[in-house]
């Protein structure tokens, strides 16, 4: 595996670009045992800091591999966990910003793609969208030159998919850290040249966080490592099992002191309390709208979605 990782890098510095065949080698050799390993996952990172051109064939292969060591290869599959996060970070980032285009699309496409991901990595990337707007320069702005600080549809488009993954701060719904990013964004923007679908996106970004209801909960990395290894275990009496579970819901149901009784109506209850703005969410908001004695066309549009 070694030499042919060498063998490759050596040819991109020569050449200054990966060709096809190059990464028909590299797949090759990654996959022969069915999945990535460290080193093999490092290689792949360090011959993408050798490129200088990023054919589609590569960040194809890039992506792949990176993610399934990622996000698959450790139990449970699917969590990310603390080493593999700092591993990614260091390797896709320098000083709080990616590196590249391909990074962001590669941190973003793991985090749409795991169960759960630590806040570091969704806080980097987030970050990245959030610094690239204020500054003018970033991954999403391609030599892009304008003055005043604005936000365009590439930009609209990472925070819809970042903040709707389901390993997102919010479970696929925008939580409260995410709302706060996009009200400093809003306001770093406020007067700028912005993409024809931002004012939509917030809009309903914000009312989503104040008014949805999240059926999802997350389950722990721990706890799903228990879930596995109990669907492992062969010796288990699923039977069983299933016969003890029945009969508690079944008492559970029947319970006439229990408060989240399941009837035909049931989630219908949550769905109409989480749409009642509650007292914290309405001085949260009363307050960013005040915040400079005016209400923008942005925050306007906030109110119009909650009311209708």
């Amino acid at each position: 595996m070694a030499q042919v990782f060498t063998d490759v890098l050596a040819s991109i510095k020569a050449k200054g670009n990966i060709e096809a065949f190059d990464v028909l080698k590299l797949r090759e050799t990654t996959y022969r045992d069915g999945s990535a390993i460290i080193s093999e996952a490092q290689a792949i990172m360090d011959l993408h800091k050798a490129c200088t051109i990023f054919p589609q064939y590569w960040l194809d292969f890039y992506f792949e591999a990176t993610i399934d060591f990622v996000v698959r290869q450790q139990d449970p599959m699917g969590y990310v966990d603390e080493f593999k996060a700092n591993w990614l970070l260091d390797n896709i980032s320098n000083q709080g910003r990616v590196n590249s285009p391909a990074d962001l699309e590669l941190v973003t496409r793991i985090i749409e793609t795991a169960d759960d991901a630590p806040a570091a990595v969704r806080a980097m990337a987030l970050n990245e969208i959030e610094q690239t707007i204020l500054s003018g320069k970033g991954a999403t702005r391609n030599g892009e030159s304008q003055s005043g600080s604005h936000i365009n549809d590439a930009e609209v488009a990472y925070l819809r998919r970042l903040m709707f993954a389901l390993s997102s701060g919010g479970a696929a719904t925008i939580s409260a850290d995410e709302a706060e990013v996009l009200f400093r964004i809003k306001n770093a923007c406020l007067d700028g040249n912005n993409a024809d679908t931002w004012l939509d996106f917030f809009a309903k970004a914000i009312g989503n966080h104040l008014k949805a209801h999240n059926f999802y909960t997350k389950i722990s990395a721990e706890k799903a490592q228990e879930r596995e290894t109990f669907l492992e275990n062969t010796n288990s009496n699923i039977g069983a099992f299933l016969s003890r579970a029945f009969v508690g819901a079944k008492s559970a149901i029947g319970s006439a002191d229990r408060n989240d009784i399941w009837d035909e109506n049931h989630g219908a209850d949550d769905i109409a309390e989480n749409e009642n703005i509650n007292s914290v969410e309405n001085a949260w908001l009363n307050q960013k709208i005040a915040s400079d004695g005016k209400t923008d066309k942005y925050e306007q549009a906030v109110l119009d979605f909650i009311k209708s």
